[in-house]
């Protein structure tokens, strides 16, 4: 999002609705073939100074620290579950789960190679599975 705030001469508050506005019309239009759960986008996992792996050396074009690519996609989050609600479409919210005391990403959800953006699968799995078990 600030990457194309930059590309396009627009706002991170302008880009942010917009990709908010589309994914609720893609939501939009799922949920109306049948149920639909959304899951929280994962939280950046990229610490400000990484250099390693490919989105990190693509991330170099953005300014932004680690804390506020992470308010940005609670931001994200929190817009997306509203438009779920509107729909009636459900959402299964990881944020508090997925956030240490740090306001970083726990640890035990970071993948093993410092290269990689990814949560660690293992971890990410048990998440899910465990919260998904409460809304199916």
């Amino acid at each position: 999002i600030w990457y194309r705030a930059q590309k396009y001469q627009s706002t991170v508050d302008e880009m942010l609705t917009l990709a908010v506005d589309q994914y609720a019309n893609f939501i939009k239009k799922i949920h109306a073939l049948g149920k639909v759960i959304v899951v929280s986008a994962p939280l950046p996992t990229i610490p400000d100074e990484n250099q390693c792996g490919e989105v990190a050396n693509l991330r170099k074009e953005v300014k932004a620290t680690q804390r506020e690519r992470i308010q940005l996609t609670l931001d994200f989050n929190r817009r997306v579950a509203q438009a779920c609600a509107a729909e009636g479409a459900s959402f299964l919210d990881l944020d508090t789960l997925s956030l240490d005391a740090n306001g970083l990403v726990k640890k035990e959800l970071l993948n093993l190679s410092p290269c990689d953006h990814h949560y660690n699968p293992l971890a990410y799995a048990r998440l899910l599975v465990s919260e998904l078990e409460r809304v199916l």
